[in-house]
Order: structure tokens, then sequence, then C-alpha cells
């Protein structure tokens, strides 16, 4: 398959590509822990998880990041 205009895609997939990337340097902090307070932190968190009143919303947040790419079809 040939693209119309080239230079236009690699500037989409750029921007996908940099979006993706600083979304999981910040998400990437969340799944390692840099240290053993921050780990102990970590796992609080998730115990506690099923009985915060803002479950939905990390779930939801979750949610949009995953659907955040959106490829054009060709």
């Amino acid at each position: 398959m040939r693209f119309r205009d080239p230079g236009r895609h690699r500037g989409m997939a750029r921007r996908r590509h940099i979006g993706a990337a600083e979304s999981g340097e910040s998400a990437g902090r969340w799944m390692v822990p840099e240290n053993r307070f921050m780990a102990w932190f970590l796992n609080q968190n998730y115990r506690l998880l099923p009985y915060l009143p803002w479950k939905g919303m990390i779930a939801k947040s979750v949610r949009k990041t995953a659907s955040a790419v959106s490829l054009k079809d060709y």
C-alpha cells in the first residue's frame, strides 16, 4: 500500500509516538517503584482501591489512555 503523502503520514506517526512515550514514562513510575517507601505506598493504594470513591475515575483514565490512539482507515 502506498501513501499519497508520506511526509504527512510520518508527522502523524511521530506525534502518536511522542504522546505514547510521554504516557509510558509517567505510567512507568507507578508500575516500578523507585524506592521502598514508594513500593509500600503503592501496595497500600492497591489494597484500598476497591473501597475508594474515585476508583471509577482511575479506570476511566486508564481506558482513555488506551483508546487515545486512533488510526486512519486506508
